[in-house]
């Protein structure tokens, strides 16, 4: 039997050893490979454990791949000074190339055991392929602007969401897989994997960091050494980066655009709860084995910065959840200045004008026989241009459960009314928005909000769910609750069905009562005029009784009311 199993055990060692190394240069895995490559990464190393986090929009299971050499493989387990390090592969899993880094970094890490005696405060937990249902719809055609792979997955899941954009509004069943994983865990530093689109030039990869200007102050040290050792340990060993180009025009000398990662995106979500983020970039036509050598080369250096720094990060991120904790006023939305910008080295290639073949209309063509480089412009600074009091608590009906859930997901204490009880809130109201006029992820988000607020009491209702501010996840709150943040569950069209009124008038009943309304009320008679003349609405009678009947005690009172109510003197 002892002989038995010490065989499976060979076999699977050399099984793994063989999976990683038969691919070639210009493959990724299939999804049944890369994980049964870690089951057999998991059995050959006791200080790796292979576990499943939730399940995907197909039912398929998501995994998580642990390492420790303390061998802390239950999340609860955690001591105060570790530090935990989330990387996210294969949210596109057409951007294939950090699901095959990813793997073949682990297996040599795994291998090192002098490296890993050096780790027993750092736990890195690995998610393999986050889109499962898109790495199982493979093809060789989606991607037609990339150089390799041969064969690889889709960008999209089984529900065609893009799960990049996914973490906050969570209609996919991976979003609330990946707020398991993250709450579970709770990492202090955060890796998304990915393949870029874009202009053309010589660097290999690029870096999206998320934006420090929304970080809690507190932060703002450790994301400057993040980023400012990478950068440099990548140009030390042969894959120099710049920030990620995202073009100002239609070339990058004309200047690169910074931009503060909402929390639809994996890193802004990350951001929320003071963990600091990067996507790695690689080019979409570099040799697709260099895009591999780039992100394990990344990872490699990454992980010797946040050894180097452990206590740093860890010290400023127990800061920054007490001070998020204590914090009064949240900014919402960020613009970009376009007054001010850095000037950085960008090394490129000629960019030319040439008649297409096809239209003979001038077309863009970068010169690889022509490298440049410059110096261009990079748009990175930001003004906020709203903020928030937050208030002592928040009340989410509970009629309104898929956002109650979503809370829930994300770790968020929640108690609940014990009777019908009536409570003084802050109640929003929108008055103006704007309907998208094409779907975005599955909703028609809204857009240029006017809002209103009144002070008034509502009926609430035993269950009614009770959120309470004054924790960590203080941001998160005013970020998913609070109308007019970037991506609030207003926003994301969770409550569209107050914005639709159910109760009208008959114009020649409503007609007399009208009279009677204005008799009693001199103030609303002046009202009405300024408005009627404001909007030249003379000649529209409905509009006159509209106004009236809308300012009146007859109107329906949850009307464009948004039914997250704010207490602020609980």
């Amino acid at each position: 039997m002892v002989r038995s199993v010490l065989f499976l055990i060979l076999v699977c060692i050399n099984t793994c050893s063989y999976a990683l190394g038969s691919l070639g240069a210009n493959q990724t895995f299939t999804h049944e490979d890369c994980i049964k490559f870690y089951e057999q990464l998991a059995l050959k190393h006791p200080e790796a454990k292979l576990t499943i986090g939730g399940t995907s929009d197909i039912g398929r299971p998501i995994h998580t791949f642990v390492i420790s050499n303390t061998q802390c493989f239950d999340p609860s387990g955690i001591k105060s000074n570790q530090l935990v390090w989330l990387i996210n592969n294969g949210i596109h899993p057409g951007e294939s190339c950090g699901i095959d880094a990813t793997a073949l970094w682990a297996e040599k890490l795994l291998n090192n055991k002098k490296l890993l005696e050096k780790l027993n405060d750092v736990i890195i937990v690995i998610v393999p392929i986050y889109n499962v249902d898109g790495a199982l719809n493979r093809n060789n055609t989606s991607r037609v602007n990339q150089n390799g792979p041969e064969a690889y997955g889709f960008r999209a899941n089984a529900r065609n969401l893009d799960l990049n954009r996914d973490f906050v509004k969570s209609d996919s069943k991976n979003a609330f897989t990946f707020a398991h994983i993250f709450h579970q865990w709770k990492p202090h530093v955060f890796i998304d994997t990915h393949i870029s689109n874009g202009a053309d030039y010589q660097y290999t990869m690029t870096l999206i960091a998320t934006h420090h200007a929304p970080l809690n102050s507190s932060l703002h040290e450790s994301w400057k050494v993040l980023n400012t050792e990478i950068f440099k340990a990548m140009e030390k060993n042969n894959f120099e980066m710049v920030p990620y180009v995202d073009l100002v025009g239609q070339t990058p000398e004309e200047g690169i655009l910074g931009f503060v990662d909402e929390p639809r995106y994996s890193t802004g979500y990350a951001a929320l709860f003071n963990c600091i983020g990067f996507m790695t970039e690689t080019h979409m036509l570099k040799p697709y084995a260099n895009q591999v050598k780039a992100t394990e080369v990344f990872l490699q250096q990454f992980l010797k910065i946040v050894v180097d720094n452990k206590s740093l990060l860890v010290t400023n991120r127990n800061k920054a959840d007490v001070e998020v904790s204590k914090q009064q006023r949240f900014i919402l939305n960020w613009e970009l200045d376009t007054t001010r910008a850095d000037t950085i080295a960008f090394k490129g290639y000629t960019a030319i004008w040439k008649p297409s073949e096809i239209s003979k209309l001038p077309r863009l063509y970068y010169d690889r026989s022509k490298p440049t480089n410059v110096k261009v412009p990079f748009y990175n600074y930001f003004l906020p241009t709203d903020s928030i009091e937050k208030p002592t608590a928040y009340i989410v009906p509970q009629a309104w459960h898929q956002v109650i859930d979503r809370l829930k997901a994300n770790n968020i204490n929640l108690t609940y009314l014990t009777s019908d009880t009536i409570i003084n809130v802050e109640a929003y109201f929108a008055i103006e928005y704007t309907t998208a006029q094409k779907a975005v992820e599955g909703h028609y988000p809204l857009s240029n909000l006017k809002l209103g607020m009144r002070k008034q009491p509502i009926k609430f209702f035993k269950g009614d769910a009770f959120v309470r501010c004054g924790t960590p996840s203080d941001k998160f709150l005013v970020n998913v609750l609070e109308p007019s943040a970037p991506d609030s569950y207003f926003k994301w069209n969770f409550f569209d069905a107050v914005l639709q009124q159910k109760e009208y008038f008959s114009d020649y009943v409503f007609e007399e009562l009208a009279i009677e309304i204005l008799a009693k009320d001199p103030k609303l008679q002046l009202e009405l005029n300024s408005f009627i003349e404001k909007n030249n609405l003379q000649r529209d009678h409905q509009s006159y009784l509209d106004f009236i009947y809308s300012h009146s005690i007859y109107a329906e009172p949850g009307y464009n009311r948004i039914p997250v109510f704010r207490v602020v003197n609980d």
